[in-house]
């Protein structure tokens, strides 16, 4: 009889353990479908050094329109997640333009983009080998 209530208990013990653990796993999920391209607005800014004589252009940065809300959720984005980003057709060039932003890296490359296609046949393998490497330090 003992043997059978112990059975329960572990039984019980267990569930309640996988339950614990299954309602974590679902709190770190993030929910990216605002990353999509053409669903998200930037702009480039050009730098420069006030303090320097002469004024010097120190690079292009890209400026990403986020909400608060978003902008919160990009920190909580693991490194996995962002290459399965830039991976993909549907989020690849918005993905990296706002690991440019995040980066603060110069945007230079991508300032006379305007076409994505042109970026996938032309800087996307570059870019995604660049981004693997900054991602994986």
């Amino acid at each position: 009889m003992i043997r059978i209530i112990l059975v329960i208990f572990y039984v019980f013990c267990f569930l309640d353990v996988r339950a614990q653990v299954n309602n974590k796993s679902n709190d770190n999920k993030v929910d990216l479908s605002f990353i999509q391209n053409g669903k998200i607005k930037y702009s480039f800014v050009m730098l420069s050094c006030d303090t320097c004589v002469p004024i010097t252009n120190v690079g292009i940065k890209v400026r990403v329109e986020l909400s608060n809300e978003d902008d919160l959720l990009l920190k909580k984005i693991s490194n996995e997640e962002w290459l399965k980003l830039i991976n993909n057709d549907s989020s690849d060039f918005v993905a990296i333009v706002i690991l440019y932003q995040i980066y603060n890296k110069n945007a230079i490359g991508l300032l006379f983009i305007d076409d994505i296609d042109k970026w996938r046949k032309y800087l996307k393998k570059e870019e995604v080998e660049y981004w693997n490497d900054e991602l994986n330090k």
